[in-house]
């Protein structure tokens, strides 16, 4: 995946979650992983690349406005030791809403009509 399409992806991702992720906790953590890979990119010499201190900057616009959804303090198990792993959104769709209750005895607020 091109990093201009993974950014796309990211931002696209954490649009949904501000509107109330629709879908299950698999796809939430199928969908997160993009951030994986945004952070990839800048692994090693990636960081040299020309413009690379532009791309960070628009990782970090996107992850702001990420941080500021979810739902504090919480951490479901398992993740990995990403700010972003295991991070989920203050509210959400039914499906995200009953599988965080069922699988992480984890709460958020629905969204109705998510």
């Amino acid at each position: 995946m091109e990093f201009a399409d993974a950014l796309m992806s990211w931002s696209e991702f954490v649009d949904e979650c501000a509107e109330g992720y629709s879908f299950g906790v698999y796809e939430y953590d199928n969908d997160l992983q993009v951030r994986d890979l945004l952070e990839l990119a800048f692994d090693g010499e990636a960081d040299e690349l020309l413009g690379a201190e532009e791309a960070r900057r628009s990782i970090v616009v996107v992850d702001e406005r990420f941080r500021r959804i979810l739902k504090p303090g919480v951490r479901v198990p398992g993740a990995s030791e990403t700010w972003w792993s295991g991070a989920v959104p203050a509210r959400g769709g039914v499906e995200l809403v009953e599988d965080l209750e069922e699988n992480y005895r984890t709460e958020i607020d629905l969204v109705e009509g998510r």
